[in-house]
């Protein structure tokens, strides 16, 4: 394929993968925090074991870790992706990719 659409193939390749990863390991860390807080909350009596008040920071978290999880196992599929779609500026003398 030419233009545009050079290596689209390749990237939902990689795409499909890393979102499964991703959301799979999203709502584990997500859960896995929760209950971590709710654990953690119910020996203190100061605090209450209050999900709302560390909603965001869990969110964040867990999108960060599960981000780092996926992009960990899909960037030997990214590197493939990147050298199909950007060879055409190389030099005849260096490999070519199909």
């Amino acid at each position: 394929m030419r233009g545009f659409f050079r290596g689209v193939g390749i990237t939902l390749l990689r795409d499909i993968p890393f979102s499964a990863i991703y959301f799979t390991s999203y709502e584990f860390i997500k859960r896995t925090s929760v209950k971590l807080i709710q654990k953690n909350h119910h020996a203190d009596d100061k605090l209450e074991g209050n999900y709302n008040t560390y909603k965001t920071a869990v969110h964040l978290f867990s999108g960060a870790m599960a981000g780092l999880i996926g992009t960990s196992f899909t960037i030997p599929i990214d590197v493939l992706k990147t050298r199909l779609q950007t060879q055409q500026a190389l030099p005849d003398t260096v490999r070519r990719y199909t």
